[in-house]
């Protein structure tokens, strides 16, 4: 028998109402939390006030910005100024590749996976040129890993070992563009260097290796997984096997040009669950007005 003692502090008044938001500890964390992002921003502001004051009186025609106020645009970050360039055509581009999505759907899983490989190969080609190579060799070469750890103790560290390696590799070497072997590759010009876009791609891969392995060692999900909503529900249950050894369905998963582009990261069950059937938890009106 346990025995209570009577001298044991009594709650607070906080932990009576069944939340803890309202505790010290809390309010010193929401302290913290906010000075950070805010002294994040100041310095971000600072960092791009200095850029606007030295473009302003470097550039012999001021160029002309969205906001009014801004008489200079700010191209200190390639990832901004890539956005504000392209993002006009992103709007006109997003309309008909809804439309496209509505055809290639209505006319069967088999032609859909084979028309986005060819378009998937085809932006790759006009964004990156020769250099394209890299990225769909180490698309194969992950493939192949995961297939073959899938089911195993080491699938799980080695998914996540390989990636992060690959990163570092990415980052060490601007892509490849310093390893004389590849140097052929980066002959040409490209519309935007590989790696800086494939980055976002690599924790799509660790995805696929992780839930290939959880569908092949017949992991049973949660029972509070089926309370939850739908798109968790996806994210959560594995896909039958065949999913998981269909190549171009997972080639296509890791460069779906909206996603490539643009992101987000997106989970390969999520993803191939929504392929064939869209998502019913967002309207397309909530679509839209997120947008």
């Amino acid at each position: 028998m346990i025995e209570v003692s009577h001298n044991s502090p009594k709650p607070s008044e906080a932990s009576k109402k069944g939340t803890r938001l309202l505790t010290p500890l809390f309010l010193v964390r929401w302290v913290v939390v906010i000075g950070f992002y805010l002294l994040m921003f100041w310095l971000a502001f600072q960092r791009s006030q200095l850029w606007r004051d030295r473009a302003a009186r470097s550039f012999a025609s001021p160029r002309g910005a969205w906001l009014p106020g801004f008489p200079v645009i700010d191209r200190s970050d390639p990832q901004w100024n890539d956005l504000r360039q392209f993002f006009p055509i992103l709007i006109g581009i997003a309309p008909v590749w809804y439309l496209i999505s509505l055809i290639t759907r209505k006319l069967g899983h088999k032609f859909r996976v084979a028309f986005l490989t060819l378009l998937c190969l085809a932006m790759l080609w006009v964004m990156h040129g020769r250099t394209m190579v890299l990225p769909v060799g180490i698309v194969v070469l992950n493939y192949l890993i995961g297939r073959l750890c899938a089911g195993t103790k080491i699938a799980i560290p080695v998914a996540w070992g390989i990636n992060i390696a690959l990163l570092a590799w990415m980052y060490i070497t601007s892509g490849g563009s310093k390893t004389p072997l590849l140097a052929y590759f980066f002959r040409n010009r490209q519309l935007i260097r590989w790696h800086t876009i494939f980055k976002i791609s690599v924790l799509r891969l660790t995805s696929y290796s992780i839930d290939a392995h959880w569908a092949k060692a017949k992991k049973a999900p949660n029972p509070s997984v089926l309370a939850k909503s739908e798109l968790q529900r996806q994210q959560e249950i594995s896909r039958p096997v065949s999913d998981y050894s269909n190549f171009f369905l997972y080639f296509v998963y890791v460069l779906y040009p909206p996603l490539y582009l643009a992101g987000p990261i997106l989970g390969f069950n999520c993803f191939a669950a929504q392929f064939d059937e869209p998502q019913h938890t967002h309207s397309l009106w909530d679509i839209i007005r997120g947008f």
